[in-house]
């Protein structure tokens, strides 16, 4: 199951360049904190990604042991 010291934080923000994610408010988290970032192209989907951060069946998405890939992992895919 996920980590109980995880938080959900929602906010709103756009992404600069490449690589660069900016956000309306500051986090209230400490400086260096590992992150996972679900992104809504469309406000309509707000009550989705709402539901599905807080519904326990997705759990596992927070839980460390289940992030077992890294960038290095894999090929680019360039569809």
């Amino acid at each position: 199951m996920g980590n109980p010291d995880s938080k959900v934080f929602q906010t709103t923000g756009y992404i600069k360049d490449v690589n660069e994610l900016l956000i309306d408010v500051p986090l209230p988290f400490p400086a260096r904190s590992r992150v996972k970032i679900a992104i809504s192209m469309e406000d309509e989907d707000e009550d989705l990604t709402l539901f599905a951060v807080r519904n326990p069946a997705f759990a596992d998405i927070f839980d460390d042991s289940e992030d077992i890939y890294t960038v290095e992992d894999g090929e680019p895919y360039n569809g």
